[in-house]
């Protein structure tokens, strides 16, 4: 016989990937809006490293938002992590399509990304979805980007 098993957890945090506790089921949670969702949020970077993304409400000051998951290629580990650029591309494609912006030579001036990817571990296992997030050095938002457009996603 074979058989399957899903299981479903919470982490702590999109830093801290420890098995959060929980008193409830997570049957239903992202069915509406939740704070289990990835939303907006105040990078800590330090020598252009992220340290950490710390979640805040898109009504707050930010600048930065979940915006989707690219899914790499099926490829020896080292070769994609090799491929930041290419990473880098298929994010800002996300920023865009999020946002609705035009995919053109000006989407690297309107918008940078933060990305997570997968550990070697969950790689092996079969996980290819990057995390992406748009990230503007320059400004600050206190909305969400979903849909908004060239209006709020000048070039710089």
């Amino acid at each position: 016989y074979r058989w399957y098993r899903c299981d479903v957890a919470e982490t702590t945090s999109l830093d801290d990937t420890s098995t959060a506790f929980r008193s409830t089921s997570l049957k239903g949670a992202l069915a509406k809006a939740s704070p289990l969702q990835y939303g907006c949020f105040t990078p800590k970077i330090s020598k252009e490293i992220v340290q950490e993304m710390v979640a805040i409400a898109c009504a707050k000051s930010h600048r930065s938002e979940f915006v989707g998951i690219y899914e790499a290629p099926d490829k020896p580990y080292k070769t994609f992590i090799d491929g930041s650029e290419t990473i880098h591309k298929a994010c800002l494609n996300a920023v865009a399509a999020y946002a609705k912006l035009p995919k053109d030579g000006n989407l690297a001036f309107r918008t940078g990304t933060i990305y997570y990817y997968p550990t070697a571990a969950e790689w092996d296992q079969g996980n290819r979805g990057v995390k992406c997030f748009s990230w503007d050095s320059g400004r600050t938002y206190t909305r969400s980007i979903k849909g908004a457009g060239t209006s709020v996603l000048p070039v710089n």
